[in-house]
Formats: C-alpha cells, structure tokens, sequence
C-alpha cells in the first residue's frame, strides 16, 4: 500500500501524539531521525500529514478515516491505470490474431484446429506432459474448455514432480474457477485471482498456446485453437504477465465478505486497527486478553496477506470485512 514499517509505526504514533516533530518521534521509536525524516516525507507524499502551524513546519496528522479513504483511491486509480493497460494489451493481441488469420494456413506456424472440449482438453495435457519449464494460463469466467478437462487436472501432478513452474490467474466471482483453482493449488499450483479477464489462454513454455474459439453471439466455446509464432506468443506472455502483477493471492480474494466469516471481535480489531488504535486500547475495548488481540491481529494479518497493519486495513476495506 506505499508503507514500510517505520512509516506506518511513525503515522500510528502521530496519531496519538499529534504536535510531535521529527525529534519526539525519533527519541520514542529509538530511530534515527533521518530516517524519521524519509518517513515523515513519504506520509506527506501520501498525503496522510500535512504541514501546519503558523510557521508551516509543524506536522499534522490526517485522520485514518480519511487516510483510508485517499489510500483507497490512488490504489483505485492504479488499477484504472492498469485496467487501461490490458484493454490496449488485449486490443494489441487482437490485432495480431487477425493479422495472422489473415495470412492463411501457410502463414502460420502449426496452427491447430481442436473442435470439441474433450479434444482442447487432451491436447493440452499431452502439452502439458512435454512442457520443461513453465505453464500459465488465464481463465475466464464461465469458460467450459480451458483448463476444465479431467485430462488437464491429472497431467498437472507430472508437472510439479518435474519442476514444472504453474501459474494460474482465474475470474474472482466465478464459483466453478474458484473450485477449481483450490483443486489446483492444493496440486502445487500458483493462483491469483482477477476481478475480469480479457481473454482466456494457456501458454506452455512460452512457446505454444492455446485459446478458446468462441462463435459471434455465444457465450459458451466450441472448441480451441493451438498455435505458435514469437510475435502472437510474445503478445499473449506480456498480456499474462501484466494481468499476474494486478491480480491478488486466491486465498485472499477469493473470499467475500461474508464468506470470510469474521466474527464480530475481528472485525471490531479491524475498525480499531484502522482507527490507529493500539492492541492495548483494543483490549481494553473489547475485555479480552491482550495476548488475545495479538493473536487476532496476527491471524488477520496473514488472511489478508499484509505486511503490516496499516496494509491490513486498507486490504480489509477493499473487501467490505469493515461493513
């Protein structure tokens, strides 16, 4: 989310000490100032404190709710920004698919016709039995041939005694990719989970592909298309890439907020967290045990993936556990 550690330590500290300087807040967290300094100028540059006073050299704090609310923002408009990249990304890839229609049979390299589900799905086992390095694939919501078949789940265990390197991003609402990719990542592949995806496809050792033929005005496949070539492989590595990078771990995302189960004292450590409050006031609020609430805070941490509790909070908010 843009904090380190010694960030994050200093706004929750200001936050309970506002009028403190640089020098009050060095001495407390036994930092150097300079490095108090750097932190300070990078919760300016996030605009979670402002400078103030008669002189403008005093520090003021920005309240987490409103702190939140900003950090919530520029993560939006980063996945705008990227959301932006992939339209021109999947229009690129586009291009280049027509263009490689265009040139007929004899202007493509291997190009395979499989018309069925069961024959996609047997042709991307035996691909994925002869891959050496990696395998990737991008799975669309409601797709019935990509990386659905009962072949493709058996020959992933092949891959991951061979060192095969899986990767996995599929839609993050679709109930039956988020069955499957549990099934596949208790098989030892690596899942992320997108909010849409452009495009469905496999990619074996970066060197083959494989998508989904679907007929103008149906939703559902008919069957999928093996090709290969640097330019349209190249396309389709760099689309799967940048999708990996804005995508969140499955454990996190795959969850709503209802599903997460929190119980009402987790979700009361949230709002509190999020409030800048310490586990010492959390306690006392919620009559518990403070080695309690550290246990709570550490189990939530790890839910949500986050690497400190600022993190944690602005992660939470992102997916509604704070309502």
């Amino acid at each position: 989310m843009g904090l380190d550690e010694t960030a994050e330590s200093v706004y929750r500290l200001m936050l309970s000490n506002r009028g403190w300087g640089a020098r009050e807040v060095s001495v407390h967290l036994r930092q150097p100032e300079r490095a108090v300094h750097d932190a300070l100028d990078r919760l300016s540059e996030l605009r979670l404190l402002r400078r103030g006073g008669a002189t403008g050299e005093a520090w003021q704090v920005v309240g987490p709710e409103i702190g939140l609310q900003l950090l919530l923002g520029r993560r939006e408009s980063e996945l705008r920004r990227k959301q932006m990249e992939l339209v021109e990304s999947q229009q690129a890839m586009q291009h280049l698919l027509h263009e490689y229609s265009a040139l007929g049979p004899g202007g493509l390299h291997e190009l395979e016709h499989l018309p069925t589900a069961d024959a996609a799905d047997e042709r991307a086992a035996q691909l994925l039995r002869s891959s050496t390095k990696e395998c990737l694939a991008l799975l669309p919501r409601h797709s019935t041939v990509m990386g659905s078949g009962r072949q493709t789940e058996r020959a992933l265990s092949g891959c991951k005694e061979r060192g095969v390197h899986l990767a996995v991003v599929c839609h993050g609402t679709d109930r039956n990719r988020l069955s499957l990719a549990r099934r596949l990542g208790s098989r030892g592949v690596e899942v992320r989970a997108a909010a849409s995806l452009p495009v469905g496809v496999l990619l074996f050792d970066r060197v083959t592909a494989m998508l989904p033929i679907t007929s103008p005005g149906q939703e559902t496949e008919g069957g999928a298309v093996c090709l290969s070539g640097a330019s349209i492989i190249a396309a389709l590595g760099a689309l799967f890439d940048q999708i990996w990078e804005g995508a969140s771990p499955a454990d996190g995302s795959m969850r709503t907020a209802k599903e997460a189960d929190l119980s009402e004292a987790e979700r009361e450590v949230l709002r509190l967290m999020c409030a800048g409050c310490t586990d010492e006031v959390a306690a006392r609020r919620l009559g518990v045990s403070l080695r309690t609430v550290r246990r709570m805070v550490s189990r939530l941490m790890a839910r949500l993936d986050a690497r400190s509790r600022f993190e944690a909070g602005v992660r939470a908010g992102q997916r509604g556990w704070l309502t």
